[in-house]
């Protein structure tokens, strides 16, 4: 495993070894991660360190502190934080559109957007076949955080959106 911080979170049983290691191998094919659930569930713990799972010398990213420039730049991953006063829709639909560029983003349910809802009008007004979306629920299962799925989104030739849950 690239990342000893999610060796640690393996060590936690906060994510098996399987998720794991689906995660670091969707990171290196510059995959969409999006990590999803309420705050206090292990959100902001994951996404550290899955971000240490990018390999800085074949993948280029950048940390988005101000949207309205910062996607001027050409990206293999855009790390989107947590940002206040931000049109969440309009943002992540711009990456999804922007060729070449994926992104980590947090989920959480103050964050007003819907993925499914941007994909569909990404898809209306560009082609993204090509790319992947890896959507990551933390839940809190009794007292104990928990990865609790994973699941694979890709938009067909029609625009819908296919889903697929990681077995594993």
């Amino acid at each position: 495993m690239r990342s000893k911080k999610l060796e640690g979170l393996v060590e936690q049983g906060f994510i098996t070894e399987s998720q794991a290691q689906y995660l670091e191998e969707a990171i290196a094919r510059k995959e969409t991660i999006i990590i999803s659930g309420h705050r206090g569930h292990g959100l902001t713990q994951l996404f550290g360190s899955l971000l240490m799972s990018i390999d800085k010398e074949t993948t280029s990213f950048k940390q988005v502190r101000k949207p309205e420039s910062d996607f001027d730049t050409d990206a293999d991953y855009f790390i989107i934080g947590d940002l206040k006063d931000v049109d969440w829709e309009a943002m992540l639909t711009k990456v999804v559109l922007k060729d070449g560029a994926n992104m980590m983003v947090m989920k959480a349910p103050e964050y007003t957007y819907s993925i499914m809802k941007i994909l569909r009008d990404a898809a209306k007004q560009g082609d993204i076949t090509g790319k992947v979306f890896q959507t990551v629920e933390c839940k809190k299962i009794g007292e104990e955080k928990k990865v609790a799925k994973i699941t694979k989104t890709i938009v067909n030739e029609n625009g819908k959106a296919v889903r697929k849950n990681f077995e594993g």
